[in-house]
């Protein structure tokens, strides 16, 4: 997931892409926004499972 947000990143970093490819951009953005929630809700659990093992 980290290197799907890094290369929608890249993508979306293009000037002329949303000049070629307006729909390829906004799903590009969609896209983008939806891999970062997934990585965000997996650091989040990823702490949760490391408190529980720091707990004993």
């Amino acid at each position: 997931t980290e290197a799907e947000v890094a290369e929608l990143s890249e993508k979306l970093a293009d000037g002329d892409f949303y000049k070629r490819d307006p729909d390829g951009f906004h799903a590009a953005a969609k896209a983008l926004a939806d891999a970062q929630a997934r990585l965000e809700r997996y650091e989040i659990r990823w702490l949760e499972i490391e408190e529980m093992k720091a707990a004993g």
